[in-house]
């Protein structure tokens, strides 16, 4: 079955109140298609054509896109598109459509005046251009990508600039660092590494069997004070091992991350604390 009967199947029958989500749809195609950008145009055609419509907004603090079949659109989402795409109009005019007989279509000339829709950018282009952008400007965080990208690129808007963003993510084509809702984005390989404390070296007296004078003993790491500081690496690199995982946007995984992270990031703050503290005890 390919994506467009997949994709016409699951929004056969759906409504304003009963709408199915970007995400549901993101899931049913990514077994069929290696570029999301192939979903995107289908929905667009679909859109172009007044076969659905679309809503986006915010729900639970986390951004959606929905869609849904139109009344009465009759067999129009079932059949295949245009080769060019249709102006899209307002959706009062779609529902004097639907219920006007086909003889009292309305003439050619009143559809001159709505504006046509911008052409879009290219399958791809969003995604490609945003990566040469971070790339070429690291250490941009989210808000500004998806800025950038509604501003300086072709049909983009913030929904598809987010998804391209997410879809770079996904193929491990950039990487993050930094606080959940601070995030830095870079290319893969780009982003700088993370600052751990540094494991004091063995005291090499010790290793020979060789007595240590006292005023030496106290500038020597403790058992605890060694122990504190391999714990407060252990607590970094799992944040870094969350935090990377969180970034894989599937929700499932960034709702389990997130609460990890939570409990986590005050875990590790407080073990640097307690192995700074053993430390200035060591050299009093």
């Amino acid at each position: 079955m390919n994506l467009h009967t997949k994709i016409t199947k699951a929004l056969t029958g759906t409504t304003p109140k009963h709408p199915v989500l970007l995400d549901t749809l993101r899931k049913i195609a990514a077994p069929l298609v290696d570029d999301m950008q192939q979903l995107y145009g289908l929905l667009d055609q679909l859109y172009a054509c007044s076969a659905i419509q679309r809503v986006s907004g915010y729900k639970d603090g986390k951004q959606y896109v929905a869609y849904w079949e139109i009344e009465n659109a009759g067999n129009r989402l079932q059949n295949q598109f245009l080769a060019s795409r249709i102006t899209t109009l307002p959706a009062s005019a779609l529902k004097v459509q639907a219920s006007a007989p086909p003889a009292a279509a309305p003439a050619k000339s009143t559809r001159t005046e709505y504006t046509p829709m911008p052409r879009k950018s290219k399958p791809g282009s969003i995604a490609t251009t945003l990566l040469d952008y971070i790339t070429k400007h690291p250490g941009k965080d989210r808000a500004h990508l998806i800025n950038w990208a509604v501003t300086h690129i072709v049909g983009a808007d913030r929904a598809k600039a987010n998804s391209a963003l997410g879809n770079l993510g996904t193929r491990k084509q950039i990487e993050s660092t930094g606080e959940r809702f601070e995030l830095k984005y870079y290319a893969k390989g780009a982003a700088p590494e993370a600052e751990t404390p540094a494991t004091p070296e063995p005291n090499k007296a010790k290793q020979s069997g060789k007595k240590i004078p006292l005023s030496e003993t106290a500038h020597q790491p403790s058992a605890d004070q060694a122990a504190a500081t391999s714990a407060a690496e252990q607590a970094a690199l799992l944040i870094k091992h969350l935090r990377a995982l969180h970034d894989t946007k599937h929700p499932l995984v960034q709702e389990i991350t997130k609460d990890l992270l939570e409990t986590a990031t005050p875990m590790s703050r407080k073990l640097h604390r307690l192995a700074d503290h053993l430390k200035q005890l060591a050299t009093q």
